[in-house]
């Protein structure tokens, strides 16, 4: 553990400098990153001069503001590096360095998240300056609660694409079976509605899985919308989520390890 710790500050300057590197690439990511302002309009339209459980006009402003911010940093997408990198052998190399490859694609990941938090946030900020009345909670106790969930989502995120890419050790249809995680976290997890609008029977079984972390519990807590007992349940059971994700993301990768069969394994 502290040899890798050691080598992180020089896995971050290398994968900062690759993020600097092709920039006008994380533009375009970027530009794709709209939808949530697509959502707003929709649902400004239909709460128009009323509320909807809570949230009227500025509420949803402000809850997409922190969809888009939010979905921009725990947005990972690591699935087909890994995948390529099994598919094709090229993971044969990184088998030979002292550091595990989760350790590489972590930093890689962070760098890009860092680079993609200051630039939606710059936008963010100016929207939320021109808009009027106030968008976001920013008392200090909220925003620790605010970065700490903001955190359990990163590595949910983060686990989850490790764990969908080390199943390309068994089968090629790693996409396919990634859609229909995503589906699910879609609608579950805050982008498309969120949790308030759901119906209640759904609400109570969207409450005990991990998509809220994602996104939704995390903006909840920005807008100064989610009860401490809310954020309490939330982050506790996204932990307990963590935990056996871990587990399996390590269990799958070095049963998959005995299985491959690339050239230099």
């Amino acid at each position: 553990m502290f040899p890798a710790l050691r080598a992180y500050p020089r896995l971050l300057k290398a994968n900062w400098a690759l993020v600097i590197e092709y920039r006008a690439e994380l533009i375009m990511w970027f530009l794709s990153g709209t939808f949530p302002f697509i959502m707003m309009g929709v649902w400004l339209n239909i709460a128009k001069n009323r509320s909807l459980n809570g949230f009227d006009e500025n509420a949803f402003v402000a809850y997409y503001l922190a969809v888009a911010w939010v979905r921009r940093i725990n947005f990972i997408w690591i699935l087909h590096d890994i995948e390529d990198r099994i598919r094709t052998g090229e993971l044969s190399p990184y088998l030979l360095r002292p550091l595990d490859y989760s350790h590489h694609i972590f930093a890689k990941v962070i760098a890009s998240r860092a680079y993609n938090a200051i630039v939606i946030g710059v936008v963010v900020g100016i929207i939320v300056l021109l808009v009027p009345g106030q968008q976001f909670d920013l008392r200090p106790l909220n925003l620790l609660m605010f970065v700490v969930a903001l955190g359990c989502g990163f590595v949910f995120e983060f686990l989850a694409q490790y764990i969908a890419g080390t199943l390309a050790f068994w089968t090629t249809q790693v996409q396919r079976i990634h859609d229909m995680w995503w589906f699910l976290k879609t609608l579950l997890g805050g982008f498309l509605v969120p949790m308030a609008l759901l119906p209640p029977q759904v609400q109570a079984v969207a409450e005990w899985l991990p998509f809220q972390i994602s996104i939704g519990l995390p903006a909840e807590i920005l807008i100064g919308r989610a009860s401490p007992e809310r954020v309490g349940f939330g982050l506790l059971v996204s932990l307990v989520w963590i935990i056996v994700m871990f587990g399996l993301s390590r269990w799958l990768w070095h049963t998959g390890l005995r299985r491959y069969g690339a050239v230099g394994a």
